[in-house]
C-alpha cells in the first residue's frame, strides 16, 4: 500500500509525543510564560512560537523541559505550542505556514538536524536567509519521509487525507462517555455549549480523534434522567465536520 504524504505524516505523529507544549518551565521555581496569544493567522502563530523559543524552555503537560531556550524547534514541536491555544490548528496548517516562513520568505534559518532527525527552525536575525539558503536541498527526506518541497500544499488535497473510514469500522467507546471521559475514548473536547435551562439539557460538541486529528460533531438534549450522549458508542454517532464548520459552530 502506497502512502499519501498526508499519511506518513499523521503515522509520524501518532508515533511521537504530541500532547501540548507550553513556554516556560524554570526548574527553581516552575513558572510558566503567559499562554501564546490567539493571533489572526498561523503564520503568526509559527513567527510568535519560534521568536519566543529563543528565550523560553518548551514544557510538555507533565511539567517536563523537552528543548531548553535558545535551541531550535521542529514542526511538531511549533504545532504542539499552537495547538494548545487554537485547538483546530493542524500539523499540516503549520507544515505550509513553516514552508513560506522559512523557504519563501526567509525569515526563518533551518537545517536537518542528524541528532533527532527532524527539519529543525530558528530565528538566526539576519544571518537566517543564508542558513536557509545554504540548507535547502529538496532531495531529502525529512522526519516524515516526504521532501521539504511537499510541505507546500501538504494537507490541501482532502481526496487525499483524511482516508475514509467506513461508519461500521469505528472502534467502540466501551463503557466510556465521550463527553464525560473523552481521553478514555481517544478524544478531546474542542468546543461544548449547553443552551437548556435547569434541570434539562441541550449540548452541542465538537471533540477531535487524537489518532487523526479529524473533527466530529454531535448533538445531545434531555431532561435531567438521562445522561447527556449516552447513546453515543462510537464516532459513527457522530457527524465529521471541517475546520471551516469548527470555526463557525465555535463563533471565530
Amino acid at each position: 500500500m502506497v502512502l499519501t504524504n498526508e499519511q506518513k505524516v499523521m503515522n509520524y505523529i501518532n508515533s511521537n509525543p504530541n500532547d501540548v507544549l507550553v513556554f516556560g518551565g524554570n526548574p527553581l521555581t516552575f513558572s510558566i510564560e503567559p499562554e501564546l496569544p490567539k493571533l489572526d493567522n498561523v503564520y503568526d502563530m509559527v513567527h510568535e512560537v519560534i521568536a519566543r523559543a529563543n528565550e523560553f524552555n518548551s514544557t510538555n503537560e507533565s511539567g517536563f523541559i523537552e528543548t531548553s531556550s535558545g535551541r531550535r524547534r521542529s514542526s511538531i514541536d511549533i504545532w504542539r505550542h499552537i495547538k494548545g491555544v487554537l485547538p483546530e490548528v493542524t500539523i499540516f496548517d503549520v507544515m505550509r505556514a513553516l514552508y513560506q516562513y522559512c523557504i519563501v520568505d526567509l525569515k526563518c534559518g533551518f537545517f536537518f538536524c542528524g541528532g533527532v532527525r527532524r527539519n529543525v527552525f530558528k530565528n538566526y536575525g539576519r544571518n537566517s536567509r543564508q542558513i536557509g539558503d545554504q540548507n535547502l536541498d529538496k532531495t531529502r527526506l525529512d522526519e516524515y519521509g516526504i521532501h521539504i518541497g511537499d510541505w507546500e500544499k501538504i494537507g490541501l488535497d482532502k481526496s487525499k487525507f483524511p482516508v475514509e473510514v467506513p461508519v461500521e469500522s469505528f472502534s467502540s467507546f466501551g463503557e466510556w462517555n465521550p463527553y464525560y471521559n473523552p481521553e478514555k475514548c481517544g478524544l478531546k473536547i474542542i468546543f461544548s455549549e449547553d443552551t437548556a435551562g435547569d434541570y434539562e439539557f441541550d449540548i452541542t460538541l465538537i471533540i477531535q480523534e487524537l489518532s487523526t486529528g479529524r473533527y466530529f460533531l454531535g448533538k445531545d438534549s434531555g431532561c435531567s434522567c438521562p445522561t447527556p450522549f449516552e447513546d453515543f458508542h462510537s464516532l459513527s454517532d457522530f457527524r465529521e465536520i471541517d475546520e471551516h464548520e469548527v470555526r463557525r459552530i465555535k463563533g471565530g
